[in-house]
């Protein structure tokens, strides 16, 4: 028995391959926003001059006016005996020590970094090289992703314009009403420069977190040196290898955006010209 013939592919089945191809690119680029996000957080959280360093400064001084907000004021000593102002001095003095141990505690677990979803925490140490290798990979997935759209965007209009004019308008409308991160001109609408060159912006993001990462190690080099001075030199390596190939990459993304931007305006002009053609003014002139 022969095997069950195949229908031919419809524009449907172009539709649904590239509506699917623009699904995974824009599920690519949520995730390579959220890991850079990740990641600036981490850093941002034990950067020389972060909040809690300065909140350790500012707690050094016991009279200071810091520990006065959190503890209230110094004792004093108004009206009160020797023993009274000795005991609530030495109160005062515990809360203090509490305080300055709860400040310290925290500042030294903020070190340890728990990675959201994955479940498994690591030293910020370890975050040039962690991001490095995160973040490019992210991007380099988010690239192939990418390669694949331009390809089928470019078959499925090439396919729907051998079926016809009218068919490559239908199929135009139908595959811009899916789009989110790229916008298509339509009747209604031109899109504007900002939301032209907002997700260009967006996919340099891991570019900015691993060059703050890579500042970050080495203003903190001797502080990292003191501990383990080969782990430090290969964080800082790693990390700046890592925000090369980045930009490599970044830099061919927005290569490529661009190619699909002209895509869909070539798209576009043609379908124009050829409505202009259609209508009576057209025609009566070329009568």
């Amino acid at each position: 028995m022969s095997p069950r013939a195949r229908e031919p592919l419809d524009i449907q089945d172009y539709l649904e391959a590239s509506s699917d191809a623009s699904s995974r690119t824009r599920a690519a680029l949520l995730a390579l926003i959220v890991a850079s996000i990740v990641a600036f957080a981490a850093v941002l959280h034990t950067m020389q001059g972060r909040w809690m360093h300065e909140r350790i400064l500012a707690a050094q001084n016991i009279r200071s006016s810091y520990v006065a907000k959190e503890l209230g004021p110094y004792p004093e000593r108004r009206g009160l005996s020797a023993d009274e102002y000795g005991e609530r001095v030495r109160h005062y003095e515990h809360r203090y020590l509490g305080l300055c141990d709860a400040l310290v505690k925290t500042d030294i677990e903020n070190f340890i970094v728990s990675a959201p979803f994955i479940g498994f925490t690591f030293d910020v140490n370890d975050l040039d090289v962690l991001g490095a290798v995160g973040l490019f990979v992210v991007l380099l997935v988010y690239r192939f992703f990418l390669a694949r759209e331009l390809e089928n965007l470019k078959l499925s209009f090439r396919a729907a314009k051998a079926l016809g004019m009218a068919e490559l308008d239908k199929f135009y409308i139908l595959l811009s009403m899916r789009q989110v991160f790229t916008t298509p001109q339509s009747d209604f609408k031109s899109p504007s420069r900002f939301r032209s060159i907002t997700h260009k912006i967006l996919i340099w993001m891991p570019v900015a977190v691993l060059g703050v990462i890579e500042y970050d190690d080495c203003i903190s080099f001797d502080i990292g040196a003191d501990i383990n001075n080969i782990h430090s030199v290969t964080g800082v390596s790693c990390g700046a290898l890592g925000l090369i190939f980045s930009i490599w990459i970044s830099s061919a993304v927005t290569a490529r955006l661009f190619q699909m931007d002209k895509i869909w305006l070539d798209c576009r002009h043609e379908i124009e010209a050829w409505k202009k053609a259609q209508s009576p003014a057209a025609k009566s002139q070329h009568h």
